[in-house]
């Protein structure tokens, strides 16, 4: 939402400071010299295996279950559950 962004990632400036060794070459060979796919795909496999969604409001819930109801009561329909 910020010009200077939008001015960065269109400049090739997009800087990510939580991804990468942002020290010295010797800090990065300590670290086993990761690549920044290699720390990205552990970050996403680690939010796909610890991520616990917020629960739906109980007014979305009965939205839904009006919704299912009503597609399981039409002519002909299979079920959807």
């Amino acid at each position: 939402m910020e010009e200077s962004t939008l001015q960065g990632v269109r400049g090739n400036g997009w800087y990510l400071p939580e991804i990468g060794v942002h020290d010295s070459h010797e800090s990065w060979q300590e670290a086993g010299k990761p690549s920044v796919m290699e720390e990205v795909g552990d970050n996403v496999r680690n939010i796909l295996e610890t991520h616990e969604p917020e629960p739906l409001a109980r007014e979305v819930e009965k939205e839904l279950q009006h919704i299912l109801s009503r597609a399981q009561h039409v002519e002909g329909s299979y079920p959807l559950v």
